[in-house]
């Protein structure tokens, strides 16, 4: 319930090297599998949309992700270092997150869809808003 909604229905489940979480509301029901498969060093995500009304209805979705290489707490409260030594690129549908900042010099992680992307943002005010967090975006 990352924007707070009462949902439909909801459920979790997690076993052996993933979670499957499905929300529904109003008529949308959400999919979501994440896993690491064997001898990959990643994380993958598989999103499943589906109409259960009888009315046709448009959806868009907005797939994001937050980098974090190091020590989760100070990726989130030293902002001096984080904004300083990471960079972003986007090729196609893939945003790539480099590093090049002392021992950590040629880190890099990616984030990829299947299918091509309508637009993208790095700039999680952008995204959030600028009085906003992630449980409450704009």
């Amino acid at each position: 319930m990352p924007v707070k909604r009462d949902l439909d229905q909801y459920e979790c489940r997690h076993g052996l090297g993933y979670t499957s979480i499905m929300a529904e509301r109003n008529g949308i029901r959400a999919i979501q599998l994440a896993f690491v498969p064997l001898a990959f060093d990643g994380e993958v995500h598989q999103a499943k949309l589906l109409n259960t009304s009888a009315q046709a209805k448009k959806i868009k979705l907005f797939p994001f992700v937050k980098f974090c290489f190091r020590n989760a707490y100070n990726d989130m409260t030293n902002f001096q270092r984080n904004l300083n030594t990471g960079e972003v690129e986007v090729q196609g549908s893939v945003i790539y997150h480099t590093t090049e900042y002392r021992e950590l010099r040629n880190h890099y992680a990616f984030f990829s869809a299947n299918h091509p992307l309508a637009g993208f943002d790095t700039d999680r005010e952008a995204f959030l808003g600028s009085i906003t967090d992630w449980i409450s975006p704009r």
